[in-house]
């Protein structure tokens, strides 16, 4: 899943701009009765303003990844889906 949002706004000497963009990635593995998954996530977002010639800027950045293993009753299959800009 990709999500991309970009928004700007200018009006008598205010410029404001907001950015954001989201992905993520799951893959999972099952054989017989042992199974693997695998998902990660992503995040990032910048907002910027300006006032008259002074400005400020915030980043910001975030990521998760988690593994699971076990067993599970399901013949063999493989699935994936993965981030792409």
């Amino acid at each position: 899943m990709n999500n991309f949002k970009k928004t700007k706004v200018v009006k008598d000497g205010f410029s404001a701009e907001k950015e954001s963009a989201k992905c993520a990635e799951m893959k999972k593995i099952q054989s017989g009765d042992v199974s693997y998954e695998e998902n990660s996530a992503a995040a990032a977002s910048r907002a910027r303003l300006e006032i008259d010639g002074v400005s400020a800027e915030k980043s910001q950045m975030k990521a998760k990844k988690w593994k699971i293993s076990g067993t599970s009753p399901v013949t063999s299959r493989y699935q994936s889906t993965s981030c792409k800009p």
